[in-house]
C-alpha cells in the first residue's frame, strides 16, 4: 500500500532498515485501514450516510489493534458548520456521529432505513427523524439530568433553538446521546491498547456559540467583527488565505487570566487521550486581517504564547506529553523556542519526506516527534 511504501522509503533515507518495523509505534490517521479486497469492500460500506460512534467505528479499533497500531487521529468532533476545522462550539459534539445502530441496539428506537453507499459522507438531516423519536421514547434518569446542567451544553441548546426550532430540550437531549456514545467507544479503544488523538481547531467560525456567548474574548466593535482570520499571500494563493474565522482579544483573554481557552483545553483534555493543537504558529504570533479586506493588508500580531501555557500546565491533570503540536509550514525561530520550552511533542508528516529537502534528514530529525503518514490536507 502506499503507506508502507513511504514508510519503508522513509527509513531506507535515515538508514533503518525494515527489520525495525516491529519495534516502531504506530499512528494511524483516518477512518479504515482494510488488509484485503473483500475488508476493503466491507468498510467502504456506511449504512447511514456518513461514518458515526457505532459499530464499525468499533470493528476499526479491532483493526488497529489486531495490527499493533497504537493511536488513532481522528479529525475534529466538535460540532461544526459541516467543515471539522470550523467549529461553532468547542463543547458540543457534531450530531452526524450519532450512530442510529447503537439507538437500535438500546432499544430507543425499532429500526432505520439504510441509505445507498457513497464514496463521500453525506452531511445532511437523515439522521435528525430517528433523534426526535428516540427524544420522544426517552425517560431522564439522574445521568442524563445531571448531564443536562452542563452550562456549554445548555449554551449549545439555547443557540441551535434560535437557529432551527426545536425546543432547547431536544438539543442537550441529543447531545447526552452523543456523549454517551462517544465515552463508550473511547473507553473500547483504550480497552484495546488504543489512544485517541483529537483535534483542537485554532478559531470558531463567525456565526458560532463562542463568538455569541464569549464576544469579549474576540475582536469586535460592538457585534461587529473588526479582524479575520488566515494568511498572508503565498505561491498558493496572491491574495492570501481568509478563513471565515474572527480572531482573539488578547488583552481581554490575559485579563482574565487565560480562563476561556484553559477551560478548553482543559475539557478537550478530558475528550481525548491526547490532542492536536492546531495552528501552534497562532499561540505565539497569528496573522489578521482587518474585516473584509485581502490577506495582502494583514499583519501578525502577538498570541496568548508563554503565560497562556504557563498557566495551563500548572493545572492539575494536564500533562504537555498529552499536548501534540501542529508546527508545519513556515515557522518563525519565535514559534521553535516557545515550542522547546515546554518540551511539546511536534507532528510530522511522512508523505513529506520524501518531497522536501533536508528538513527530514536524520542529522536535523528530532527525538520528540510523532510521525504521520499524512493528514487532511493531502490525498
Amino acid at each position: 500500500s502506499p503507506f508502507w511504501f513511504l514508510l519503508k522509503a522513509y527509513l531506507n533515507k535515515i538508514g533503518l532498515n525494515e527489520i525495525y518495523l516491529k519495534d516502531l509505534q504506530f499512528i494511524f490517521n483516518g477512518n479504515t485501514l482494510p488488509n484485503s479486497e473483500n475488508e476493503a469492500k466491507k468498510y467502504s460500506s456506511v449504512k447511514y450516510g456518513i461514518g458515526d460512534f457505532g459499530n464499525e467505528a468499533y470493528e476499526f479499533i479491532d483493526i488497529l489493534s489486531e495490527n499493533n497500531i497504537n493511536y488513532w487521529k481522528i479529525l475534529p468532533i466538535n460540532a461544526c458548520n459541516g467543515l471539522p476545522y470550523s467549529p461553532i462550539s468547542y463543547y458540543a459534539l457534531n450530531r452526524d456521529y450519532i450512530s442510529i445502530d447503537k439507538l437500535i441496539e438500546d432499544g430507543l428506537i425499532k429500526g432505520a432505513e439504510v441509505r445507498e453507499n457513497s464514496d463521500r459522507a453525506i452531511y445532511d438531516d437523515f439522521k435528525k427523524k430517528y433523534c426526535v423519536e428516540t427524544f420522544k421514547n426517552f425517560v431522564p434518569d439522574e445521568e442524563y439530568k445531571k448531564f443536562a446542567k452542563n452550562k456549554e451544553i445548555i449554551k449549545y441548546a439555547k443557540y441551535m433553538n434560535e437557529k432551527e426550532g426545536e425546543s432547547k430540550e431536544y438539543y442537550i437531549f441529543s447531545q447526552y446521546l452523543l456523549f454517551k456514545q462517544w465515552n463508550s467507544l473511547k473507553k473500547y479503544a483504550n480497552s484495546k491498547n488504543v489512544e485517541i488523538i483529537g483535534d483542537l481547531p485554532v478559531y470558531p467560525i463567525f456565526d458560532s456559540i463562542e463568538t455569541k456567548f464569549y464576544s469579549k474574548y474576540y475582536e469586535m466593535d460592538g457585534n461587529k467583527f473588526t479582524f479575520e482570520a488566515g494568511t498572508p499571500p503565498d505561491y498558493f494563493n496572491n491574495e492570501g488565505q481568509k478563513w471565515n474565522s474572527p480572531v482573539y482579544n488578547v488583552e481581554n483573554i490575559k485579563k482574565d487570566d487565560y480562563k476561556y481557552l484553559v477551560d478548553r483545553f482543559k475539557y478537550q483534555l478530558k475528550l481525548f487521550d491526547k490532542v492536536r493543537v492546531d495552528y501552534f504558529r497562532g499561540y505565539d504570533s497569528f496573522f489578521k486581517i482587518p474585516y473584509g479586506k485581502s490577506g495582502k493588508e494583514g499583519f501578525y500580531s502577538d498570541g496568548v504564547s508563554y503565560g497562556f501555557f504557563d498557566k495551563l500546565l500548572r493545572c492539575r491533570n494536564v500533562k504537555k506529553e498529552n499536548l501534540l503540536i501542529e508546527d508545519l509550514g513556515d515557522i518563525r525561530e519565535e514559534t521553535v523556542r516557545l515550542r522547546e520550552k515546554y518540551g511539546f511533542t511536534r507532528q510530522k508528516i511522512l508523505q513529506f519526506a520524501l518531497d522536501l529537502d533536508n528538513i527530514y534528514d536524520r542529522d536535523n530529525e528530532d527525538e520528540n516527534v510523532l510521525m504521520f503518514p499524512g493528514n487532511h490536507d493531502l490525498p
